[in-house]
């Protein structure tokens, strides 16, 4: 879903402000309630929703590959081939900029998973 002037919702700088705060405060909840093993889970789901993103681009609670989710790849395929070489270069430009941010997210995350699983061990053991 899309903005009227083209931008994803939540894409500038109060959309990414307010994902960091909502994390942060689940962070801060889970790690309240379960520790540093709250942490490592964080950043595992967090590491499974942006593997599913860049899996699954636009589509990321795609199911299992079934007939609707083929259905969706054959029109995005086709829909891309009829692009000018400008849209083209704007949806490379897009995705480049969602390649670094789902970068900057996964370390985030394996961070956390490193950080919090070692020191659940580490205190549990």
């Amino acid at each position: 879903m899309s903005a009227p002037d083209g931008s994803s919702p939540g894409s500038g700088p109060w959309g990414a402000l307010s994902l960091v705060l909502l994390g942060a405060a689940l962070g801060a909840v889970l790690f309240a309630y379960l520790g540093w093993l709250g942490l490592g889970l964080l950043g595992l789901s967090g590491l499974l929703i942006t593997t599913r993103l860049e899996l699954y681009g636009d589509n990321a609670a795609a199911q299992f590959p079934s007939v609707m989710g083929v259905k969706h790849q054959v029109r995005r395929i086709e829909a891309q081939r009829r692009l000018s070489p400008e849209e083209k270069q704007a949806a490379a430009a897009r995705q480049s900029a969602r390649s670094r941010a789902i970068y900057l997210v996964n370390t985030v995350c394996l961070s956390l998973i490193m950080l919090g699983f070692s020191m659940f061990f580490i205190r549990q053991m």
